[in-house]
């Protein structure tokens, strides 16, 4: 799952940080990097509390059950999570199985009907970018 990708940079991330005076980490993902850079995040801050960590990301999947998005929420105060219309990706995994999204998500674009070609195209880098763009 996420978690055990994560893993995968862990040690990496943490070196790093270690090695180099970092005061601020900004963390973005995308997709399968979003539910990264969210597990990332949450590590970095409970592992490195005197570094300021801000959190933002586009087409998140839900990441964790209700206590991690707890836990998430009372460490990462400064975070940003966007949604693009029906973008399929950040309704799974399902709520049925205990998964749910940390706070910050922001609809970027009115939810459209769901169908499974438009929730698709919805996930696309260059439709958060072409919203995001026009927002700055």
């Amino acid at each position: 799952g996420f978690y055990t990708s994560y893993l995968l940079i862990r040690d990496k991330i943490h070196r790093l940080l270690r090695e180099n005076d970092v005061k601020k980490l900004v963390i973005f993902g995308q997709s399968l990097g979003a539910a990264l850079q969210t597990l990332c995040a949450v590590d970095v801050r409970y592992n490195f509390p005197d570094i300021q960590v801000i959190s933002f990301n586009t087409g998140s999947p839900r990441v964790g059950n209700k206590a991690f998005a707890e836990s998430f929420n009372k460490r990462i105060t400064d975070h940003i999570s966007y949604k693009y219309g029906s973008d399929i990706v950040t309704s799974v995994p399902p709520k049925i199985f205990d998964f749910c999204h940390v706070h910050g998500m922001i609809r970027i674009k009115s939810k459209t009907i769901w169908y499974p070609f438009k929730s698709i195209v919805n996930h696309l880098w260059k439709n958060y970018a072409r919203v995001l763009r026009n927002r700055a």
